[in-house]
Order: C-alpha cells, then structure tokens, then sequence
C-alpha cells in the first residue's frame, strides 16, 4: 500500500483486488472519516505510474481537518457508513488529482487538500440526494414509489451508457409514461434526460482520455459514440475544446 500525503488529509492507494462492482464506501474512523473508491477489476481499473493496475484508492479526513468546516461533527456521526454510487464526477476528481499528483512542496498538499474536498462535496452532495430521492422526488408526485423510479431511470442511464436506451424504453423499464418520467427527472436533476446523459458521457469521457492506452475510436465507442468525429463534435460543443486538446492539459 502506497500513502501520499500530510498528517491532516491523507491519500492511498492499494493493489488490485477481487471486487467485481465499482462503488464508494463513505466510513467513520476512530479519528476521522474516509472514503473508500472501490474500481472492479473487469471494467475500469485506474492507471497511475506507480501502481500499473490499482483498484482501491481513499481519502482520509482527520476530525481537525473537518472541524475546520464543521463547528460539530454531529451532521457527519450521523453518516456512519454508507455505500454509494461511483459517479463519473467522482472518477474525474480521482484522475484530476493522480494526473497533477507530480507536484511538488506546498503544491502537493494544495492539490491534495483541493481534490480531497472536491471529492467529500461529491459524496455528501450525492448522499444527500439519495436521501431526498428516498423521501420524496418530485414535487408533482406524492407517491414514493413513482419517485424511486425516476432514480432507477437515472441509474439505467449510467448503467447503459454504451448503447443508451430512449425515453420510450427507459419508461417501460421503470414502469412510468413518458409524459411523466421526463417531467420527474428534469424537476428532480434539472436536466433534460438527453442532456444530462450528454454530460455524464463528456465526465466519463474525461476521465477515459487520461488513460494513453485508449484510442478516441474506443473511447468514442465506451461512451456510446458511433465515430470518434460524432464523439468529437459533441465534446467541442459541450466541453469547449476538441478530446486531444483536453487530454494534452
């Protein structure tokens, strides 16, 4: 096991192990907390320097280091532990971070420390949003059971990435009209279904292009492109820049 960082947050990784689904644990220590992103073995494994093939990566966050953003640690005693979804958004700060981790001297403890609250906003944002899917979604709907399926609809989009289902589709998985499931999910992520899978397809494909091994072909097709130019012309248009211009910064 490898440990980079300083006696307020820390930062490790692991050697490859046998887990089989990706996903975050969110855990309390006897002095802080950690979060735990676990990466399974036959579908996205990061690729850093010093460990060719790791699959576990944390972040340890002492009590002093929360305290500074916390008068009490009650709202997060409450937490415990919880297992979550690992997000796009929460691999791009991962490789954001092992992408600069060549920093040196205070930059170092800059980039860790910036990338370590990114990554616990990440996760509280998403645990918060669990729990408010679980209360009530839709403001329209008093029925939790209609509001759990928008969220599975969610998860079915990020599921199926590769080959997307349509909205047609995606209702009858879930059990939901068309009318309804699209007015639920765009009240409850502010999105429109499209362009919110747009947008989880360019934070995927972020974090793919960090990897030197992958051809924009096979990154294009891992996002559910046809080409890479139609993969091309979507990325300009949403992130601003051409996939090599980003992958180069």
């Amino acid at each position: 096991m490898k440990s980079v960082g300083h006696d307020i947050v820390q930062y490790y990784t692991s050697a490859q192990s046998a887990e089989t689904v990706s996903y975050i644990l969110f855990t309390q220590a006897a002095k802080g907390w950690t979060i735990y992103l676990y990466f399974a073995v036959d579908s996205c494994v990061v690729i850093s320097k010093e460990a060719p093939l790791v699959s576990q990566h944390s972040f340890f966050y002492p009590i002093q280091f929360l305290e500074r953003y916390y008068s009490s640690t009650d709202l997060l005693n409450k937490r415990a532990t919880h297992t979550l979804e690992l997000c796009c958004e929460s691999k791009e700060i991962l490789h954001g971070y092992i992408k600069r981790s060549g920093a040196l001297g205070p930059q170092a403890y800059m980039l860790l420390e910036s990338s370590a609250l990114s990554l616990l906003l990440c996760v509280l944002q998403k645990e918060q949003l669990k729990t408010n899917a679980i209360c009530q979604l839709c403001s329209f709907s008093k029925n939790p059971a209609d509001s759990s399926k928008i969220v599975e609809a969610q998860q079915l989009l990020i599921a199926n990435m590769k080959m997307p289902l349509t909205i047609p589709q995606l209702a009858q998985k879930v059990g939901l009209n068309q009318c309804y499931l699209k007015r639920g999910f765009k009240e409850l992520y502010g999105q429109t279904i499209y362009d919110y899978l747009q947008e989880q397809r360019m934070t995927q494909a972020k974090v793919l292009l960090s990897n030197a091994n992958l051809n924009m072909s096979q990154i294009a097709d891992m996002v559910g492109f046809s080409s890479a130019n139609s993969f091309a012309t979507a990325f300009k248009r949403i992130v601003g820049m051409q996939p090599s211009e980003w992958a180069k910064n």
